[in-house]
């Protein structure tokens, strides 16, 4: 769905091309249009997969001296101002449609890849042109309906009164972007649609509305009823229905709900990253992902729900900090998957040393642990506490380690206390060269896994309160504590 909504933007871009340049409407000879966004997108697919060694010697050559970057700007812009200068000075006519359309389309292909290429522009671009769209729409009719109901104020000291509308606008706008972000993040987290559905959602309707709309309408002057621009909205409408109902009919999500506690090192290097991103988008079709939170993977793991509390400056809302909120979150645990068939990742961002009772709770109730001892050194203790930990509870056969050429071996089995060049006591050992080899480190863990799913950890946080209900502090907390585990339990265990 992604080329699609490309291809619509794009087609819309230059049949809008075609009618700035000929001055007759929109143009019947839509196979002409069809075959600039086939070549586009075409030529985009080449230049990533069939270039890339081209461009790795590029990208080395640019990154040899700075000035490199700037004469690649430089030719850029030279370039595109010979396309307008050819575009100014040829008359209306073939040339003149096929360089308008070469022009939108370009400028709709780049900004597009350059939003779709990652996850954090995939997840946030969207959610600000939501956000921004639903904001400036709602300050204009605001001013609007004021300019007309109270024409006086308009004169009212010096223009007073339209600064006072205008203060009044943008108040009316800020608060409706609010609620606009904040409802997005509460329906995702309520599995309305997943994050995916959520992008194809905003780059359909944002390419309608803002592409037909905002060019059309306002560069020609069309009336926003005309045939034309209603049979485009009415098409997008029903790709739109036809992609829901596919997402929510047309098949079922895998019952296997196996859970996967990601261990790693942490890093500043993007190595975390990358393997975050290969597990997840190969485990989430199988199970959640669990894991505690860093800035090495904070890229791989945002969502809708995180993007809108960090741009409504409610980030802290996801930090744990204390017991009492670390037990509320795992009994809460997320374990059914969203409407398109995938789990999703549950990320604890832990304070002091929380991290360890939290990955004690999570190794207990999770069906297959990785380990990423990529570049694990005798002076990270954090991660030699859980390899300490993993043997100790025998979660060693349902865990996979990987390893890599930085690996340091002889202090792994220091830390666990294994003779000199003794094998590696893990359920298997993955030697991954790149993070993109991600594949033979599923196939491990898939073969770690046991007969049935180990048991959700609401029900256990339960039993532990049931047993010592005075064990994590005063009797109150404890009674406050265990009502809300109960309160989640019913969504946690009916998934299990």
């Amino acid at each position: 769905f992604g080329p699609a909504t490309l291809a619509v933007a794009l087609l819309q871009g230059i049949l809008i091309a075609g009618e700035s340049a000929s001055g007759a409407g929109v143009p019947s000879d839509l196979a002409v249009a069809l075959g600039i966004a086939t070549m586009l997108i075409g030529g985009l697919w080449w230049a990533r997969h069939g270039l890339g060694r081209a461009a790795a010697r590029v990208n080395a050559w640019r990154e040899a001296a700075r000035w490199r970057s700037v004469v690649l700007v430089l030719a850029l812009v030279l370039l595109a101002l010979g396309a307008l200068l050819i575009v100014v000075a040829t008359e209306v006519g073939a040339v003149g449609y096929l360089t308008h359309g070469l022009l939108m389309g370009g400028i709709i292909v780049g900004v597009t890849h350059y939003t779709l290429v990652d996850r954090v522009r995939r997840v946030v671009a969207p959610l600000l042109a939501v956000g921004a769209f639903a904001a400036v729409f709602a300050g204009l009719l605001t001013y609007m309906a004021l300019s007309s109901a109270v024409p006086a104020l308009q004169g009212w000291l010096d223009g007073f009164g339209a600064l006072l509308m205008g203060l009044l606008a943008l108040a009316v706008a800020g608060l409706v972007g609010n609620f606009v972000l904040s409802w997005i993040g509460l329906a995702y987290e309520q599995k309305l649609f997943s994050d995916a559905q959520f992008q194809v959602f905003s780059w359909m309707i944002g390419s309608c509305a803002l592409v037909v709309l905002m060019n059309i309408v306002l560069a020609t002057g069309a009336h926003l009823l005309d045939p034309f621009h209603v049979g485009l909205i009415g098409c997008t409408t029903l790709a739109l229905v036809a992609y829901w109902a596919f997402v929510r009919y047309g098949f079922e999500p895998l019952p296997t709900n196996r859970r996967l506690l990601v261990l790693r090192v942490f890093s500043a290097e993007r190595r975390g990253e990358q393997l975050m991103q290969e597990l997840e988008e190969r485990w989430r079709y199988i199970g959640p992902l669990m894991l505690i939170g860093g800035t090495d993977v904070a890229t791989r793991t945002i969502d809708p729900a995180k993007a809108a509390n960090f741009i409504r400056r409610r980030l802290h809302d996801i930090c744990v900090p204390s017991r009492f909120v670390l037990h509320k979150r795992i009994a809460a645990l997320d374990e059914t998957p969203d409407p398109d068939g995938r789990y999703r990742v549950n990320e604890f961002f832990c304070t002091s040393d929380l991290w360890k009772e939290a990955v004690a709770i999570l190794l207990a109730h999770s069906d297959a642990v990785v380990l990423d001892l990529s570049e694990f050194t005798a002076e990270r203790a954090g991660t030699a506490h859980e390899l300490q930990l993993l043997q100790s509870t025998n979660a060693l056969a349902r865990t996979v380690f990987v390893v890599g050429d930085r690996t340091d071996l002889a202090a792994v089995r220091a830390v666990l206390k294994l003779p000199p060049d003794s094998p590696l006591p893990a359920g298997r050992v993955v030697h991954l060269d790149s993070p993109r080899d991600a594949g033979a480190l599923v196939d491990a863990l898939v073969h770690c896994l046991g007969p049935t799913a180990r048991p959700s950890p609401a029900a256990a946080l339960l039993r532990d309160f049931d047993d010592n209900p005075t064990s994590r502090g005063d009797q109150a907390d404890s009674d406050a504590h265990r009502v809300e585990c109960a309160a989640t339990t019913p969504r946690a265990s009916a998934a299990g």
